[in-house]
């Protein structure tokens, strides 16, 4: 199924662990806003995301200018090179089948031991994590830097910790909401989420787009609010003023 990833123009994003699926969403509608054609590709078991939707056995499922695909599409395909950034979701497990084809790869796990310690091993033995994102953080001693000093020391991982490429997103109740309605078909609006979130949806998105905070900032405002700003239209509009103004 999953076959090549050469000489493709897109940029191939990997998020891995079970908790990876709305946050993929949403960075979808930002990046979307930013004028970016995306494709989201669940290769996780559940195929949550995809089979949400009326599901075509040839063509991906668009859905507010973001398309979709699942395990029976190959994400390399020819016809995929039109997309300029491919979000794979995948569980723990799939890493190996996806070899080198990722640009950045993040790891997503809560501090559960279970989920914690499967996603450190697979950092471990993959040697290519451009960041971990640690969710459901409680306000007690189970924090990731707890986690990394003292239980699952190791020095790849602290080295992540001390050079900011570990984020961690407290536990909030709008958070899960949104979560949990998700897996129900409610691909609304995020306009709830938490500050953290939101702070960690803004930095990874500079991560992979290079693109000033305030830009990004005005397309994460839109897309909670569900809008779609078309190219050339909303943010042009309001960067030209400023740059009129100087």
């Amino acid at each position: 199924m999953i076959q090549g990833g050469e000489n493709t123009s897109a940029t191939y994003i990997g998020l891995c662990g079970k908790l990876s699926a709305d946050l993929t969403v949403y960075l979808g509608q930002i990046l979307k806003n930013l004028q970016k054609r995306v494709l989201i590709a669940d290769l996780t078991e559940s195929h949550g995301l995809y089979y949400l939707f009326s599901v075509s056995e040839k063509f991906p499922v668009t859905y507010r200018n973001i398309d979709y695909i699942g395990k029976d599409f190959d994400i390399y395909e020819q016809k995929n090179n039109k997309y300029d950034y491919v979000l794979v979701c995948i569980e723990n497990s799939a890493r190996h089948i996806l070899g080198n084809c990722l640009s950045k790869i993040y790891y997503i796990s809560d501090t559960q031991y279970i989920n914690f310690f499967s996603m450190i091993n697979e950092i471990k033995n993959s040697k290519m994590a451009t960041g971990i994102i640690i969710r459901d953080v409680t306000d007690g001693a189970i924090h990731a830097e707890y986690l990394m000093k003292h239980v699952f020391m190791d020095d790849y991982l602290l080295n992540m910790y001390y050079t900011n490429r570990v984020y961690q997103i407290h536990d909030d109740l709008t958070d899960r909401e949104y979560r949990i309605n998700m897996q129900y078909g409610d691909f609304g609006s995020f306009r709830n989420l938490s500050a953290e979130f939101l702070k960690v949806l803004e930095q990874i998105t500079a991560e992979l787009t290079g693109y000033d905070k305030k830009q990004i900032k005005y397309s994460l405002k839109y897309a909670k609010e569900g809008k779609t700003i078309e190219k050339h239209n909303i943010l042009e509009q309001r960067f030209r003023k400023k740059r009129n103004k100087q």
